[in-house]
């Protein structure tokens, strides 16, 4: 009896010594893939703020707001200078006798306001 009760000790302790490093494995692949997904992560953020001019955040989240800021000024300059080019071609069609009461000078000088705000962006 004493022996079938060391044989049952015996293969609980193996039963639980095996459970525990298949638990082991697990946790450590999840391991291993968590650093692979942070790496990455990383890896990202540093191209980014090779992108942003000035960036100098470290932090994640002060880091996306500087690229959100950068990104909405790039999309301001795309719209400025699609207005230039929109006045440009009006312009264009009025000096070709269109529409000959507005004034060519006055075009004129609105479109160097616009050309300017976009240089200065």
């Amino acid at each position: 009896m004493d022996d079938l009760l060391q044989e049952n000790k015996k293969e609980e302790r193996e039963t639980k010594s095996s459970n525990l490093s298949k638990r082991s494995r697990r946790v450590a692949a999840h391991n291993q893939s968590e650093r692979r997904h942070r790496d990455r992560i990383n890896g990202k953020m540093k191209a980014l703020q090779k992108l942003v001019p000035n960036a100098s955040k470290t932090d994640k989240a002060s880091m996306l707001e500087e690229v959100i800021k950068y990104l909405k000024q790039l999309q301001a300059h795309v719209q400025l200078i699609t207005s230039a080019r929109n006045m440009e071609q009006q312009m264009m069609m009025m000096s070709l006798g269109m529409q000959p009461h507005i004034q060519m000078p006055l075009l004129a000088r609105m479109a160097w306001v616009v050309l300017q705000e976009c240089l200065t962006i």
